[in-house]
């Protein structure tokens, strides 16, 4: 399995993926549980209620198989649920819908004409009519479409899509595949997708799996993504789609900004989300940019004074202070405390201390602070008149009501996400004193970077220290813009001059933002150097350090990717040996791989490593008794193998590298057992018996691997990738059936083999080029031409159709184009075996004997060379 690594980049929209959205009965509108019963009730006109808990199940069951993509399943769960509610209305549409995105019109006309006797005209009626008329549309051209789509041709997709919807009237069960493509279309088709999905989801009601799709295509645009998390999580509980929901959500919060936004928005997800280290490294990012906590405690502290809480107010201001001994707000707010306390000397001391730090502002702490002459100025201390209280229940002496200026509106604004309310008082500030003035461009200055809009950031942050030089939340502002609008030298210079120290994660930011800009480069040297930059700036970085790795290896600079690897598995945290342990699993290190992800405590490892750690575990079993075999069938390891292909895996991956293992072992006895071992049963899965009938085939057993596959193909119920990977094992199967055919000579036996994969798979391009095969060896050359010439031009480094096309030249006579055939394929590298062996066809139609001889002396050798590598 190829496991991606994490990536800035966004991954492509899903244009098929899970398009089986079940309705949740009657396209959702399944309400809460209802009181007396709790089974859930259907919702909306003449949609009467799920009659018992076994009925219940069985909803919960569709729904679940949906979200997962199994539609196959979702339609047993539904067809168990109808014997208990055959005439529910609601049950009927939502099994239309499922048989319609299965394709199986049978089921969808029958369960729509028993609502039309039922329930004619319901709202359940008309979606089930809605469901049978998108059967109606084009197979061919939906499968292209979501081809295209999963490819990443998105806007190519889109033009099959609107072929099949010219009106853009879109089905609902095709509204998830149809809006997420025209989503990552363009900016502007994003908001029409967005328009369109919403109105979806309203029409769908409590459909959970389009909910999810709708919450996955927000988070993908950056103005909508925290609209998206917030579905999200509100998604998260449900049992259904759980799992899908954590990981879109984790994914999407990995894409947001270091900025406060994210910082709240990553507390939330890890509270309720096991540990995970690259997430707490984006919250550490995210942190650094929140408004400081000395500022936040000092804010916290005037709130204290004006509600009369002295003894809160004082842990305020001294955490303030701790936090920026410089502060002179800080200061006289403790002042005020003493003299609120009664310790006037300490308050005298504090306000002077207070007037040092900003004489400029004498006149308005003298104000703030009132007389410290004796006890009858206390209870006026906070705004210099006498409204004083008495003590409150905590033993806490009131104070008048602090009337809090401009600026500490506009960061208690701020520090609360209040951007409107933060930039009028902000505004306001901008015309008080010099501190007045100093406090508004800080707070425009950060809500400027909250915005993106780093040029005002920067703007504002260099007219606050015109005010104050040395202000170190100015600086740290100045010093985030710059590095946001990537001018790294001028932050560094910052640094250099004022002896700033950058805040927690800025530095990780660089390197993440330098990581993107080398994901977005093609130059491979480039890459590099900017690889490098970003490890510098962060050497803590897991990804950066794995992307330089696979970079340095693509340039063949081996010895220095290998390093990095080591150094990468050395720093022992779960992040770091996962990638490690993925570098070492894409050059086929399997030992080295297990022994990585296996140091990987359970608690921290990802699904993707789970799995991974699995099938390498498997592989390695595998390889070591393959090599423990060679040579003798009946060794014990030879045995083992065997009693592996007998063991179930739902996946059928284990009983296939069983049999491949005896194909590269050149066993045959075993090959043959193994199959029988492997065999499918009726209950083996759809995707088990399609792993197997692979593995056949490779082992030269084509009858086994039809038989494998046997109706997948034509089943109704299974997914439509599932049925084009079966359609495609019994094209193979039938076109290498048909090759042995041929080359013995029996015509009319490959016209009789070709003829049912020649109808249900008219589009593969093996039955194609052997019936291309079969018209150049019985004297329609010219037919043999046009079939294999535009296989070859779509295809050009695919040797089958290369060889086929130039086999149809020499049968036409086109003895030129045959040689072009050639020397195009030699030049591209194409198979040495299968070349000389056209080049043997070409010069016997040249009657140049001596050529021909040659060519086949030299398949001759490449062939005893595959075979001694074989062996």
């Amino acid at each position: 399995m190829a496991v991606a690594a994490p990536s800035a980049r966004l991954p492509l929209l899903a244009g098929a993926g899970m398009v089986a959205l079940l309705a949740s009965l009657a396209t959702g509108h399944v309400s809460a549980q209802t009181a007396d019963a709790g089974i859930p009730q259907l919702a909306g006109e003449a949609a009467p209620r799920l009659g018992s808990r076994g009925a219940a199940i069985l909803l919960d069951q569709a729904n679940y198989w949906s979200a997962q993509g199994r539609p196959q399943l979702a339609q047993q769960a539904l067809d168990r649920l109808l014997t208990l509610e055959p005439n529910n209305p609601g049950v009927l549409a939502a099994a239309t819908e499922v048989a319609a995105l299965n394709g199986d019109r049978t089921n969808a006309e029958l369960y729509t004409a028993r609502l039309n006797q039922i329930a004619p005209g319901t709202p359940a009626a008309l979606r089930a009519a809605t469901s049978l008329r998108a059967l109606l549309v084009d197979q061919t051209v939906l499968a292209e479409a979501r081809r295209l789509s999963l490819a990443g041709q998105r806007e190519a997709a889109m033009q099959r899509y609107r072929e099949l919807f010219p009106q853009g009237e879109v089905p609902l069960i095709f509204a998830s595949e149809y809006y997420q493509t025209l989503a990552g279309t363009s900016p502007e088709n994003f908001e029409e997708a967005r328009r369109g999905m919403e109105a979806a989801v309203m029409a769908a009601g409590e459909n959970r799996p389009l909910q999810l799709a709708y919450a996955q295509m927000l988070t993908y645009n950056e103005s909508y993504r925290l609209q998206g998390i917030e579905r999200l999580r509100q998604l998260v509980d449900i049992p259904a789609i759980s799992s899908a929901v954590r990981s879109a959500w984790r994914q999407a919060i990995l894409w947001m900004p270091g900025d406060p936004d994210a910082a709240e928005a990553i507390g939330i997800y890890l509270q309720s989300n096991p540990p995970d280290p690259e997430i707490e490294a984006k919250y550490n990012e995210a942190k650094g940019t929140l408004v400081p906590q000395w500022v936040t405690e000092r804010l916290a502290g005037w709130d204290a004074i004006a509600a009369g809480r002295v003894n809160d107010a004082e842990r305020n201001f001294n955490t303030a202070r701790e936090g920026d001994p410089t502060d002179p707000e800080a200061v006289i707010g403790l002042a005020i405390v003493r003299k609120l306390q009664f310790r006037f000397p300490e308050a005298r001391t504090l306000f002077e201390e207070g007037i040092a730090l900003a004489p400029f502002r004498r006149e308005e702490f003298t104000e703030r602070v009132g007389s410290l002459d004796g006890y009858s100025s206390a209870a006026a201390a906070g705004n210099g008149r006498g409204n004083g209280r008495g003590r409150d229940r905590n033993g806490n002496r009131g104070a008048g009501a602090v009337a809090p200026s401009s600026a500490v509106q506009a960061w208690r604004s701020l520090n609360r996400n209040e951007a409107n309310k933060a930039e009028e008082a902000a505004q306001r500030a901008l015309r008080g004193n010099a501190n007045e003035r100093l406090q508004g461009e800080l707070v425009l200055g950060f809500l400027a970077i909250r915005r993106d809009d780093f040029s005002t950031a920067e703007t504002r942050f260099r007219t606050a220290l015109t005010i104050q030089r040395t202000n170190t939340a100015a600086q740290g502002g100045l010093y985030e813009a710059l590095q946001r609008q990537g001018r790294f030298g001028e932050a560094d210079q910052l640094l250099a001059e004022n002896g700033f120290r950058p805040p927690a994660g800025s530095l990780a930011f660089r390197s993440a933002a330098l990581r993107q800009e080398a994901q977005r480069t093609t130059n491979p040297d480039a890459k590099i150097v900017l690889l490098r930059n970003a490890l510098a700036a962060d050497p803590s970085s897991t990804w950066a350090a794995f992307d330089l790795a696979r970079s340095l290896k693509g340039k063949g600079q081996a010895d220095e990717a290998r390093r990095l690897e080591r150094e990468l598995a050395a720093r022992n945290a779960p992040d770091a040996l996962f990638a490690s342990a993925l570098l070492s699993n894409a050059d086929g290190r399997i030992a080295e791989t297990v022994a990585r992800l296996g140091a990987i405590p359970p608690s921290a490892r990802t699904e993707d490593g789970s799995r991974l750690l699995e099938q390498n575990r498997r592989a390695l079993e595998l390889r070591q008794l393959e090599a423990a075999a060679r040579g003798n069938p009946r060794s014990d390891a030879a045995r083992r193998l065997l009693a592996l292909a007998s063991q179930p895996d739902a996946t059928g991956e284990t009983q296939a590298s069983v049999i491949r293992a005896f194909a590269r072992l050149r066993q045959p006895a075993n090959i043959e057992a193994a199959a029988r071992a492997a065999s499918p049963v009726p209950s083996t899965p759809a995707t088990a018996r399609i792993a197997i009938a692979g593995a056949l085939l490779d082992a030269g057993r084509a009858a086994e691997a039809e038989a494998a596959v046997a109706n997948l193909d034509r089943d109704s119920a299974l997914a439509s990738e599932a049925r084009s990977r079966a359609t495609t094992v019994r094209a193979i199967s039938s076109a290498t059936s048909t090759d042995r055919l041929n080359d013995s000579g029996d015509r009319q036996g490959v016209l009789n083999r070709l003829a049912p994969s020649t109808g249900q798979a008219s589009s593969n391009i093996d039955v194609q080029l052997s019936l291309a095969r079969v018209y150049s060896g019985s004297g329609r050359g010219i037919e043999a031409v046009r079939i294999a010439e535009p296989i070859l031009e779509a295809n050009p480094d695919y040797v089958r159709a290369r060889a086929v096309a130039g086999e149809a030249a020499v049968a036409s006579n086109s003895i030129g184009r045959a040689e072009q055939i050639l020397r195009e394929g030699r030049a591209r590298g194409a198979d040495e075996l299968q070349m000389a062996l056209l080049e043997a066809r070409i010069a016997r139609a040249r009657d140049d004997n001596s050529r021909a001889r040659r060519a086949l002396e030299e398949a001759a050798r490449l062939r005893a060379m595959q075979l001694r590598e074989g062996n």
